[in-house]
């Protein structure tokens, strides 16, 4: 049961695979109309990425070529939730510059005055106070 599962699991990946490796160049194009600084900026990423360790980066960029169409997915999405928080944060930004909060200022004349009982300060002995105590029985 469990080779059949995962037969079934890799005809289901494999398909979805085929399925981004012709909706990649599209996918991509996408991704740089609907916001070009994602695309941008994962390009920055791999290029720091080989700067700092030139091995990682071999890796990553190799990892970019093979996995294009999962690449090319992700930065679609990750492109449209880039734009669409700035649309949100934008949209935020307005909304305080232009609305006033109402609120009342509530004052009143003379505070109540609440009439406690004194305290009064009662010291509880311990045996740890009895150790340094003058008396010696």
């Amino acid at each position: 049961m469990l080779i059949v599962g995962f037969v079934a699991l890799w005809f289901i990946a494999s398909s979805v695979f085929k399925i981004l490796a012709w909706a990649a160049p599209v996918l991509l194009i996408g991704a740089l109309l609907v916001n070009y600084q994602t695309v941008l900026g994962y390009g920055r990423f791999v290029l720091n990425l080989f700067k700092r360790n030139w091995l990682t980066g071999i890796v990553a960029i190799l990892l970019t070529i093979f996995g294009f169409p999962v690449v090319s997915g992700f930065l679609f999405a990750k492109s449209f939730l880039d734009r669409k928080v700035k649309t949100i944060v934008k949209d935020q930004e307005r909304k305080v510059e232009g609305e006033f909060v109402e609120y009342e200022e509530v004052v009143e004349d003379e505070p109540e005055v609440l009439n406690l009982p004194p305290l009064e300060k009662a010291k509880q002995r311990n045996e740890y106070d009895d150790l340094f105590s003058d008396s010696s029985t």
